[in-house]
């Protein structure tokens, strides 16, 4: 069953993707889905498409994943798909109360910068979604604090889709980069939740461009 919270997200994220050009199909059922996909029928949100970009897209709370073991298997399916992608968008009660807790500061530029160092570090080692994860937090830190610098008014969030969407609308990230971080956002959320994405292991050239990112971000604060 879906919940109030996850339905007024599935309805942020279907104005999100119709905004990036994406034709979006609500609940799709019978002869809508590939014959791969029918097996999963009523249990993924909606379907996304632009220009042979296709994507899966499931809202779940985080109490509710222990209750959704297909998920895995889903995200195989559609990682064996040519021109497919699986977004499994997380929320959860605690992130919401953050989001509107204004008393949250970011990390000071320093720490920040300490963060990019030790992400670094543990990318040369075996610990690659450690330091993804160590790199993921000094990104979004310096992207709050550029998006307040550059925009005094606007309200800045922080869960991740938004924030990187903020990012590309006032010109910040590129559209390619736009584009990876929506797709990392996705195994990002896998790691932290400590779901395997067999579909998408995370890679060192993964840390390596968040971590470059993360660095363009730091330089325009500077």
């Amino acid at each position: 069953m879906t919940g109030t919270i996850e339905k007024r997200k599935i309805k942020e994220l279907i104005a999100d993707y119709a905004a990036d050009g994406y034709q979006v199909l609500l609940a799709p059922s019978g002869k809508e889905l590939p014959a791969a996909l029918q097996p999963f029928q009523g249990r993924f949100d909606f379907i996304a498409t632009r220009h042979g970009d296709a994507r899966v897209v499931k809202v779940a709370s985080t109490p509710n994943l222990t209750k959704s073991s297909y998920l895995t298997e889903l995200a195989t399916v559609v990682g064996k798909m040519e021109g497919w992608s699986f977004d499994l968008v997380l929320t959860n009660i605690k992130s919401r109360k953050m989001r509107e807790d204004e008393s949250f500061e970011n990390l000071p530029l320093r720490e920040v910068k300490e963060r990019i160092l030790e992400a670094k570090e543990l990318n040369l080692t075996k610990f690659k979604e450690a330091a993804l994860l160590t790199a993921w937090s000094a990104f979004e830190s310096a992207a709050r604090t550029l998006l307040r610098a550059e925009q005094p008014k606007l309200k800045v969030r922080t869960t991740s889709t938004v924030l990187i969407k903020q990012l590309f609308g006032y010109g910040i990230i590129e559209r390619s980069d736009y584009d990876w971080l929506r797709k990392a956002t996705n195994f990002r959320s896998y790691v932290a939740h400590g779901f395997e994405h067999k579909s998408k292991a995370v890679e060192q050239e993964d840390v390596v461009k968040l971590i470059q990112l993360t660095e363009q971000l730091t330089a325009q604060i500077e």
